[in-house]
């Protein structure tokens, strides 16, 4: 019967194009990916941008470091955050689990087990971020627009640069810049 199911024809889900039949369920292939790292955020997020870094563009060579922004959805107000998060040490992931792995080698991350790094700073918003956007021109500053029907702009440079060199203070808590 497994066999039977491996033989079935992958097809790539296209929202607004593909009908899912009753029943039917979307699954991950994870040889579709050259790499693929879960995470899981407190609150859920509708909403996150890659912020721009001085690593280089284009990059190829594993492991990987992205910087992103994130807006939280809390279930009150109050409870909602900006994450400025980085997630370092990520790794090709494209032949986890697949039992051929002997035979596949490559130079730049050969026997790599590492687990991916998260690493994140929050600031306190107001109000579910619906959207999130950052300046591509300078890293540090970003866009949210909540629910509260407000769009702030704030300077998260600190917390950015804190994920780097962590600080010996205690940031202060930040408040939108408008």
């Amino acid at each position: 019967m497994a066999e039977e199911e491996e033989d079935e024809p992958v097809e790539v889900y296209v929202p607004g194009r593909t009908q899912l039949q009753e029943g039917e369920e979307l699954v991950h292939v994870a040889s579709a990916y050259q790499m693929f790292h879960p995470m899981h955020v407190e609150w859920p997020c509708l909403s996150f941008d890659f912020l721009p870094d001085q690593l280089g563009q284009q990059r190829t060579k594993f492991p990987m470091t992205v910087y992103a922004v994130a807006g939280t959805q809390a279930d009150k107000a109050k409870n909602n955050k900006i994450l400025v998060m980085k997630m370092s040490s990520l790794h090709k992931t494209k032949h986890d689990g697949d039992e051929s792995d002997d035979d596949v080698s490559d130079d730049d991350d050969e026997d790599l087990d590492d687990d991916p790094i998260l690493e994140h700073k929050a600031v306190k918003h107001h109000g579910g971020v619906n959207r999130i956007r950052a300046m591509p021109q300078e890293a540090g500053v970003i866009a949210t627009w909540a629910d509260t029907s407000e769009v702030h702009i704030w300077n998260v440079s600190a917390e950015l640069n804190a994920l780097d060199v962590p600080p010996t203070t205690v940031l202060p808590q930040q408040k939108p810049l408008f």
